[in-house]
């Protein structure tokens, strides 16, 4: 979910969680980066260099577009390691079709705290 007030602006905005939905089929990307979203986007929008990104193969594949209207910030995050294993809990709970990895490594230990089920389960076993 996109916190309020953070996507006044959002170009500029640095050391963010971001997600980018697709417009044409409603693909969905995380990601996170500590330089300013428009610099990010511009990186996910090149779609003629040999190192693009997921979203700009994507792009390049089904020739898509997106633009910042496209782009959510779902958090700010100021801290390097914080942003990096938040990004990660926000792929594994939307596992968005566009990521190529699970971001961050999160210990098995974590698997059942993160687990959508858990929640579900613990409500039930508390009724």
């Amino acid at each position: 979910m996109p916190v309020s007030g953070n996507n006044m602006n959002k170009e500029k905005k640095c050391n963010v969680i971001y997600k980018i939905q697709c417009p044409d089929c409603d693909s969905l990307y995380i990601g996170e980066t500590k330089r300013t979203l428009g610099t990010r986007l511009e990186e996910h929008q090149k779609t003629n260099v040999e190192a693009k990104t997921a979203v700009g193969e994507h792009l390049a594949k089904y020739k898509h577009k997106v633009s910042l209207e496209n782009i959510d910030i779902i958090e700010r995050e100021e801290r390097v390691l914080a942003r990096k294993i938040k990004e990660a809990i926000y792929i594994r709970n939307q596992q968005p079709e566009l990521n190529r990895d699970d971001g961050h490594y999160l210990a098995p230990i974590w698997n059942n705290l993160l687990s959508r089920d858990h929640n579900i389960k613990s409500r039930d076993q508390d009724a």
